[in-house]
């Protein structure tokens, strides 16, 4: 009786916003031109691409591990890195995997063991795992290459000579091809994405990552490839060697969305964007930053929005570009955490909102709660998180009772 009086409630209210009295009317126009203006100025941050349009979205989320010999010590991070994510990026560094150029017995066996076992503890508590390559900066120094620009501890280009860079090659591919091999045969192997590279620097690196990517694809044909991008620049560049764009923006949110939409553009919105926001400020203003960038990202188109990073750099004293601290006694949560839970929940309500807009067949609670999805994204970028909940949990609730 309840339910039926709150939906009539909700066909009345809808009825009065196309009809009602002129004030009202003026009210609304009101409304709806301020918003037409918010949403026209490119700093509200909107955009959906095509394979959006109709098709419900999941809401998705994932971090970069670092430590992972801390992690695998104590199970409880496992528990609390799925209760914060989806997917996991687990970097297995070049030099960690392969020990000298002896091919075929220079792999590190105990090493692919030890991940076999972390990744079976991260996709049994439902955790998808990307397993990323790092050739552009993990360079293992028996290659002897001397040919190539090293920045900060990464290499700007691969070898420049033809000889080193036929060999670099040749040495990759033995790693790529290997890991692949040993984790696609693997029951958790569906669970697995690859990812061929963190920030390359130039578009020199093409020829590497093409021929990773057809190694990749020869041994797991359904497995994502996807590569981490920080350069709008280099987006045309390698988009023939991924499935997956992926984006770590950095800045503010107006070039952030700015990136994202180029992203877009460039794969022609027919490879999906991931976006990765930064939570490495180390100021008061991290919790706000990190919590407006996931949800506007989300708002962006993006395929699923990731955090960098869970754990880097753990050493117990300071928190410089934590989300969670290490204890011997579990994880502490900084106010990054927080933010991240916190954009969590709203995230769900959006996905929850955006699969009845596009399958919902009540044209009333339509209207409702995509007024309130509009009035919830404004309030949040202007980091009125509390606000933006109360919008959300009045459409949560309603939806919950929807047939």
């Amino acid at each position: 009786m309840e339910k039926r009086k709150r939906r009539t409630e909700i066909s009345r209210n809808a009825i009065a916003r196309t009809a009602g009295a002129l004030v009202l009317a003026a009210f609304v126009a009101s409304f709806i031109g301020g918003t037409a203006m918010l949403f026209n100025n490119p700093k509200l941050y909107y955009y959906t691409p095509q394979y959006h349009t109709s098709t419900p979205r999941d809401m998705k989320m994932g971090t970069y591990l670092y430590d992972h010999t801390r992690i695998a010590a104590h199970p409880e991070y496992f528990d609390d890195i799925a209760l914060m994510v989806d997917r996991v990026l687990v970097d297995l560094m070049w030099t960690t995997m392969v020990k000298n150029a002896s091919y075929p017995t220079c792999f590190d066996i105990p090493k692919y063991v030890f991940y076999d076992q972390f990744f079976q503890n991260l996709t049994s508590r439902g955790l998808e795992v990307v397993i990323q390559f790092s050739p552009t900066r993990s360079l293992p120094t028996w290659l002897n290459i001397t040919s190539i620009e090293r920045d900060d501890g990464r290499s700007r280009t691969p070898p420049r000579d033809p000889v080193e860079r036929a060999r670099f090659i040749q040495h990759c591919m033995y790693y790529v091809n290997y890991t692949v091999d040993y984790y696609a045969s693997k029951p958790y192997a569906p669970m697995i994405e690859y990812c061929l590279s963190d920030e390359p620097y130039t578009a020199d690196w093409s020829d590497v990552f093409a021929a990773m990517y057809a190694g990749i694809k020869a041994r797991a044909p359904a497995a994502t490839v996807s590569n981490v991008l920080n350069k709008p620049e280099l987006y045309p560049a390698f988009l023939g060697s991924l499935d997956m764009l992926t984006i770590d923006p950095y800045n503010d949110d107006f070039e952030m969305a700015q990136k994202i939409r180029a992203a877009h553009e460039v794969a022609g919105n027919a490879k999906p964007v991931r976006v990765i926001v930064s939570g490495m400020h180390d100021d008061a203003f991290d919790y706000q930053r990190i919590y407006r960038q996931l949800v506007i990202s989300w708002f962006m188109g993006a395929h699923d929005m990731w955090f960098w990073s869970y754990n880097s750099r753990w050493d117990g004293e300071t928190n410089e570009w934590y989300v969670v601290l290490f204890s011997e006694d579990g994880p502490v949560h900084t106010e990054r955490a927080d933010a991240v839970l916190n954009a969590r929940q709203d995230l769900e309500i959006f996905g929850q909102i955006d699969s009845y807009l596009k399958t919902g067949t009540d044209q009333a609670l339509k209207d409702f709660i995509s007024e309130k999805q509009l009035n919830a994204y404004s309030l949040i970028v202007r980091n009125n998180f509390s606000g933006a909940r109360r919008e959300l949990l009045e459409a949560k609730e309603l939806l919950d009772e929807s047939p």
